[in-house]
């Protein structure tokens, strides 16, 4: 027979090959997402019923100031966000910029 093996041995990894793939890093996204949970729904539900309730007793010119939590609106950008670092890595301490 010609071939040895189909299976070709696999070949030694260097300590530094060996190194880089300790293990999978999870990807994480740097901006949270917005849980739409159930207790974020029933928390949203209860704040409306009760600002329906508090309207109800307040007169038609003064309802915009009723809002027990305010929205917090489109949000400022983070400025200046800095990528996530590969595992295993820190910052250096004395860097600016």
């Amino acid at each position: 027979m010609a071939q040895k093996s189909l299976r070709s041995k696999s070949k030694q990894k260097s300590a530094g090959a060996l190194r880089k793939y300790v293990g999978e890093a999870k990807k994480k996204s740097t901006f949270t997402k917005t849980k739409n949970t159930a207790e974020h729904k029933a928390r949203a539900n209860y704040i409306s019923s009760v600002e329906a309730a508090m309207a109800s007793r307040v007169p038609s010119d003064q309802r915009s100031k009723l809002s027990i939590v305010k929205s917090s609106g489109t949000g400022e950008k983070k400025k200046h966000m800095k990528k996530p670092l590969t595992r295993g890595r820190k910052r250096k301490a004395g860097k600016q910029g």
